[in-house]
């Protein structure tokens, strides 16, 4: 199975070697209104987490609040435990509890375990992104 972090360079943080960039780019998450993160523990020790943004979609695109998934990690001695999928769960509650509408997220066209996690959780392909590299 591909794991994320064999999927791009940009993954790189799995080694360990946290940057001072990545420390940042966390810590402003985590202080900002915007940005929610719920961490799952086992035994007091962190598993996993899922990091999302509250968003308000445009009235002429027809949205209205939304969350935008922008992490979900399980540790790997976790994975398949059904830990992402209760991360998933309380994302869904938080909208559901807050007036939020939907959940957006995008996933690499090649992390199949995390398409058909999503799959289970009933969500759509609604999209296809396109890339180009220069």
């Amino acid at each position: 199975m591909v794991e994320m972090e064999d999927l791009s360079e940009m993954n790189k943080l799995a080694d360990g070697e946290i940057k001072e960039d990545a420390f940042k780019y966390f810590s402003d998450r985590l202080n900002s209104e915007r940005h929610v993160v719920f961490v799952a523990e086992i035994k007091d020790d962190p598993a996993g987490f899922i990091a999302f943004e509250k968003k308000s979609g445009q009235s002429f695109f027809d949205r209205g609040l939304f969350i935008h998934v922008h992490e979900l990690f399980v540790a790997e001695e976790y994975r398949r435990k059904g830990i992402a999928s209760k991360l998933l769960e309380r994302a869904e509650a938080f909208c559901s509890e807050n007036g939020y509408e939907m959940i957006q997220l995008s996933v690499n066209v090649e992390n199949i375990g995390a398409q058909e996690l999503y799959d289970t959780q009933g969500f759509d392909r609604e999209r296809l992104k396109m890339i180009k590299e220069l």
